[in-house]
């Protein structure tokens, strides 16, 4: 018999039982992994401590206590059911030279959970229930081997903090001598190089964070993360998900320190703000009729918090014959028309709501009218919205991010081993929280592709996001929920916002505004007073006069219009119309440097 453990045999093998944790039979590779639980360790504790204290009835006794109470004559109950209180230390089969056959042990079991076990106790107590195997023992054994298997030991820890992260990584040759140094000086057990690894993999696919390969539109390898899964584990996060606002605050000018107090939240277009709120367990949608408290019907376009309310900015509609709900269009957050209706005032949803007997959703068939005032036209929207359908029944989290964007190799590492990465965070969480490191989530990374070739790996999935949603929990209401995202702010230095808005450096160029229609014919018109009072958005007689803003829908047209030109014209009419347009994609200059 091994020490601390005793020995099963049966016709399928030998299992063990542990002498101090009581009857739970283990394989072999299992009782190392036992010996290290803390359930473990903890009883041993209790037992070294109280090992001159009376034991209560049905606690596993020591061996010594064990072949004492052998030598005793056993009492008529013991002798009538054989074995009346089955412990394992006091039946070792290795101590009386013999071992158990299976019948004996089911017979102990048997005895173990009989009725004339338990005959003492009922006399007692007349409700007592028989004694089972203590549940909660269990269930903490349990879950300290699913941790043992997915966790690091001391040894597999020392062997990752060696190995590093990010760009602290130490090359596979410093850490086999660092490993070689420890085991054989400091009489160590650090795990080799692979063993590391493999632990590291074994957590990673624990947490489905799944590293994948794909070569950019030029061949450059890049490596990516799922962008849906960092959100889920965000949504689930109970450190993370009580701090993120869902909706976009209007702070009316006051105590602005949070990027959801921002404008451009506010003013996001339909198709990716935030599409319901709750009320009562009743689902609001924008751009469905609702009927409040006061039986107005309005049409909620805006969902957004003031003073710490939920509310919303509606339209109400105006009554068309025939039967038709019409509301102005291209209506922006700002505009004086909305009515600011607090969210606990809504009653009753679009399907609910019933006019002179009939219910809406019959008598406008399901349509909403939105009338276009420059060209004088209703366009349709249908009812009910499709987020509705979508959501099926679930309530819809709105989690803008912020994506940023730059070489994480630092200023001397970049001159051969340049790293282009993505980050991201949370453009709900206030900035004590995202300026934090773990609340910054990688995405992506490529030592050979540009920014532009990289995007390509996190576009698609945050598109599909941003139209179709994605499932995931929501660890506040403690219920699965349908979540959306959108960039509401890219960020990164000069250049790389050169790159992405695909404009030139903004130094010496001729285009030198992102944001405007700024430029030039040559240097010399710099230093022109027409080109200062452009600059300074002024008139000749200095009032204020805006220029006109780059469109970007003009942008991608012209960069499909210049790569035609590079792929069937010259490279110097190339150079010519790209001047013009103030336009410098890095994607068409290597199509054209090839061409």
């Amino acid at each position: 018999m091994e020490e601390g453990f005793t020995t099963w045999t049966s016709s399928t093998g030998s299992s063990y039982t542990c002498n101090h944790c009581g009857p739970l039979l283990m394989q072999e590779k299992q009782k190392k992994r036992h010996l290290r639980s803390a359930a473990h360790k903890r009883r041993l504790r209790e037992q070294t401590n109280n090992e001159n204290a009376p034991f209560p009835r049905g606690h596993n006794t020591s061996r010594s206590d064990a072949n004492e109470l052998q030598d005793q004559p056993p009492s008529p109950n013991e002798r009538e059911i054989h074995c009346p209180d089955f412990d394992p230390d006091s039946a070792s089969p290795t101590d009386s030279g013999c071992r158990r056959s299976s019948n004996d042990i089911a017979l102990a079991i048997d005895g173990m959970i009989g009725n004339t076990y338990f005959e003492e106790e009922s006399r007692e107590e007349d409700n007592a229930l028989p004694r089972q195997i203590d549940r909660t023992d269990w269930m903490e054994y349990e879950m300290e081997r699913i941790r043992g298997e997915l966790s690091l030991d001391e040894d597999d820890l020392v062997g990752s903090l060696l190995v590093g992260y990010t760009q602290n990584l130490v090359s596979r040759t410093l850490y086999d001598q660092i490993r070689s140094i420890l085991n054989s000086l400091c009489h160590l057990k650090i795990p080799a190089w692979a063993t590391v690894r493999r632990s590291q993999q074994r957590i990673r696919d624990h947490l489905n964070m799944e590293i994948k390969m794909k070569p950019s539109v030029w061949g450059m390898p890049c490596a990516a993360l799922s962008s849906r899964v960092a959100l889920q584990k965000e949504l689930a996060n109970p450190h993370v998900a009580p701090f993120i606002d869902f909706y976009p605050e209007d702070p009316q000018g006051r105590d602005q320190f949070k990027l959801s107090q921002s404008q451009k939240w506010l003013d996001l277009p339909s198709t990716i703000q935030p599409q319901m709120c709750i009320n009562n367990t009743k689902h609001f949608y924008v751009f469905e009729p609702v009927q409040t408290s006061s039986n107005l019907i309005v049409v909620p376009l805006f969902f957004y918090t003031l003073n710490s309310e939920l509310c919303a900015k509606c339209i109400i509609p105006t009554i068309q014959n025939p039967f038709r709900l019409v509301i102005p269009g291209s209506i922006h957050f700002g505009d004086p028309q909305l009515v600011v209706i607090k969210v606990k005032d809504f009653s009753e949803e679009y399907t609910s709501i019933k006019m002179n007997h009939q219910l809406l959703s019959t008598l406008c068939k399901d349509e909403l009218f939105e009338h276009d005032e420059d060209n004088n036209q209703l366009h349709q929207i249908q009812l009910p919205n499709p987020w509705r359908t979508r959501a099926g029944g679930k309530i819809i989290r709105n989690m803008p991010i912020t994506l940023y964007s730059d070489d994480t190799s630092g200023n001397v590492l970049k001159r051969w081993n340049k790293h282009v990465s993505f980050y991201f965070t949370l453009s709900g969480l206030p900035p004590r929280l995202s300026n934090q490191e773990f609340n910054c989530h990688f995405l992506t990374t490529s030592n050979r592709a540009g920014v532009l070739e990289l995007s390509e790996m996190i576009i698609d999935e945050l598109n599909s996001i941003t139209t179709g949603g994605c499932e995931g929990y929501d660890v506040l209401i403690s219920q699965p929920v349908l979540f959306t995202t959108s960039v509401l702010f890219f960020l990164g230095d000069s250049p790389m916002h050169a790159e992405i808005t695909n404009t030139p450096l903004p130094n010496t160029s001729l285009n030198p505004c992102r944001m405007c229609s700024l430029s030039v014919t040559c240097q010399k018109q710099k230093h022109s007073k027409k080109y200062l009072r452009e600059f300074l958005q002024l008139d000749q007689d200095g009032n204020p006069k805006s220029n006109p803003v780059r469109v970007w829908k003009k942008v991608i047209e012209a960069s499909y219009d210049l790569f035609d030109i590079g792929f069937y014209s010259t490279l110097q009419e190339y150079e010519r119309m790209a001047k013009f347009y103030g336009i410098k994609d890095h994607i068409n200059e290597k199509m054209v440097a090839i061409v």
